[in-house]
């Protein structure tokens, strides 16, 4: 993949990671406004009376998997980043090789 491309991966991992934190952000907010209450216990969770975990837990799961969209992302930009200046570097390196033939070229004549 040329480094575009690595850069537009990266901009939809993070459209992806925005678009997961504020669904797991909904998530996790009605759960816990619509009473969700957990009691602490020294070996277990203790849940409110009628009540499951079941739209926290996975708030909270979809808000993981935003932070890894996001560092995925990062990684994306990071990695085209690399490989253009991996490329910038190579052109740089030819051309002086080149300027550097065509000198001598010209010396010993």
């Amino acid at each position: 993949m040329t480094p575009r491309h690595w850069f537009v991966a990266g901009w939809l991992f993070i459209v992806a990671a925005a678009g997961l934190a504020i669904a797991g952000a909904v998530l996790v907010l009605n759960a816990v406004s619509s009473g969700f209450q957990v009691y602490p216990a020294p070996e277990h969770i203790i849940l409110g009376p009628g009540q499951t975990p079941f739209g926290l837990m996975l708030g909270l799961v979809i808000a993981v998997l935003a932070g890894v969209a996001f560092f995925s992302g990062l990684a994306c930009f990071f990695w085209g980043a690399m490989q253009d200046s991996r490329q910038r570097m190579a052109q740089i390196l030819q051309s002086l090789h080149h300027s550097g033939q065509a000198r001598r070229d010209t010396t010993q004549s």
